[in-house]
C-alpha cells in the first residue's frame, strides 16, 4: 500500500512542492526540541564547519521518523535534494553518500539563489512548520455535509487574527492582503477552491498539506531492488565509515573531481563576450588571499570562464571577501579568463603564501 501511494504522490510534486518540502526538512533538522542536533557546526581537523549534518546520521533520523523505508531508499531521496540544489556536500566534492561526510542546506550557507518567488515559498513553508509547531489549536477537521472529513483545516478569519496577534500585520485588511498572496502563490488554498483567500469563516488548506507526503514520496520508490539497481552505479550505499569525512578545502580541491559531478552554483551561462562587454551588468574587484596552513579555502569550477564554486567559510578566501559564483578574470596580474579550471588552479598552487585576484561580480549580487 505504501509503495503505491510514494508513486502517486512523486507524480504529483512540483517542483515548488520539493522546494517547500525540502525546507521543510531543513526546519525540522534545525529543530533542537526533541534533544536532537542533526544540523549543528561540527569540525574536523582544522576547519569548523557551520551548520552541517552527516549523510549517515541524516539517513538514521529519517529511517526512525519512517520517512523512508530503507538506507537505499534514503541516500535516493538525499540526492534528489542534492540535484535540485537544495543540498550540497561541504565542498562540493560528492553525490550524497550514507557515510560520514558533511553536507549543508544552500539556504543556510547562502548560496541558495532566490528571487521574490522562492523567498515567498520559503516564508510559507516557515509560516507552515511554525503554525502546527507551535500554534496547532488553529488547526481543525472541515467535514461539510456529511462527505469525508478533510484534516489540517483553519478558517481564513483565524489565520487573519493570529497575523495581527504576532504582529505580523497592524490590522486586519494588512493581514488579509498577506493571506491572499499564500493562496495566490499556490502555499495555501480554499478547500473546494471556490474562493480567493477572505477575512471569514471559510475554511483553507496548506498546499503541503494537501499532498500529506513524507519526504520519501518525492521518489518513485517501487521496490528497493529496482531502486538498489538502477542507481548502483551512481550512489554508494556502504554503511558508514569513520575512515570516511570530511575534510577541509586544500588547495588540491580547486581542481574538479571527475568521479562526482556537482551542480554549478551559477545563475546561467556567461560568455566572454558577455564579460567584455563594457556596458555589460558586472563590477571588477581586486581580492588579496593569504594563504594558510591548509590552503587558499576555495574551488573552482568551468571554463572560459573560471568561477568561484565553493568558498569554505572559515578559509582565507572567505575572510578576504570572496564569494562562489564570482568570474576569476586574472591572478597576480595573469590573464585567465579563457583558461580552464584545471589551469586556474595549476596556476594558483604554485604560489606558497599570496594571490591577488581580480573578479567579476554581477552588480544585482552586490
Amino acid at each position: 500500500m505504501e509503495t503505491k501511494k510514494s508513486f502517486s504522490l512523486s507524480s504529483s510534486i512540483s517542483d515548488r512542492d520539493l522546494m517547500m518540502i525540502g525546507e521543510n526538512l531543513r526546519l525540522r533538522l534545525h529543530d533542537v526540541s526533541g534533544g536532537e542536533n542533526i544540523i549543528q557546526n561540527r569540525r574536523y581537523h582544522l576547519r569548523s564547519y557551520p551548520k552541517c549534518f552527516e549523510g549517515a546520521e541524516v539517513i538514521d533520523w529519517l529511517i526512525l521518523r519512517e520517512e523512508v523505508v530503507s538506507r537505499q531508499h534514503g541516500v535516493v531521496v538525499m540526492q534528489k535534494l542534492l540535484e535540485n540544489n537544495i543540498i550540497h556536500h561541504v565542498c562540493d566534492d560528492h553525490q550524497f553518500k550514507d557515510e560520514r561526510l558533511y553536507y549543508r542546506f544552500r539556504v543556510d550557507d547562502e548560496t541558495f539563489h532566490i528571487n521574490s518567488e522562492i523567498e515567498i515559498l520559503l516564508e510559507g513553508e516557515r509560516l507552515r512548520f511554525l503554525l502546527h509547531s507551535e500554534h496547532g489549536d488553529l488547526f481543525r477537521d472541515y467535514t461539510p455535509h456529511k462527505s469525508q472529513k478533510t484534516s489540517k483545516c483553519f478558517l481564513g478569519s483565524d489565520l487573519v487574527t493570529w497575523f495581527v496577534q504576532q504582529g505580523r500585520a497592524g490590522f486586519r485588511p494588512e493581514a488579509e492582503a498577506s493571506c491572499r498572496k499564500l493562496l495566490e502563490n499556490g502555499i495555501i488554498r480554499h478547500v473546494t477552491d471556490d474562493h480567493h483567500f477572505k477575512d471569514q469563516k471559510i475554511f483553507y488548506q496548506f498546499r503541503l498539506d494537501v499532498l500529506n507526503a513524507k519526504l520519501g514520496d518525492i521518489v518513485d520508490f517501487g521496490d528497493i531492488s529496482s531502486i538498489s539497481n538502477s542507481t548502483k552505479s551512481n550512489f554508494h550505499f556502504d554503511t558508514p565509515s569513520a575512515a570516511k569525512v570530511v575534510r577541509s578545502i586544500t588547495d588540491e580541491d580547486l581542481i574538479a573531481k571527475p568521479i562526482d559531478k556537482t551542480g554549478s552554483v551559477m545563475k546561467k551561462s556567461i560568455s566572454l563576450k558577455e564579460l567584455r562587454d563594457p556596458n555589460a551588468p558586472y563590477v571588477k574587484k581586486n581580492i588579496k588571499i593569504v594563504r594558510d596552513n591548509v590552503g587558499f579555502g576555495f574551488v573552482v569550477r568551468g571554463k572560459s570562464p573560471v568561477y568561484v564554486q565553493t568558498v569554505d567559510p572559515n578559509g582565507p578566501g572567505y575572510a578576504a571577501g570572496l564569494k562562489a559564483g564570482q568570474i576569476i578574470v586574472s591572478i597576480n596580474n595573469q590573464c585567465v579568463l579563457e583558461w580552464s579550471h584545471t589551469e586556474v588552479a595549476d596556476l594558483i598552487v604554485q604560489y606558497p603564501t599570496t594571490i591577488n585576484l581580480i573578479i567579476m561580480t554581477a552588480i544585482s549580487d552586490e
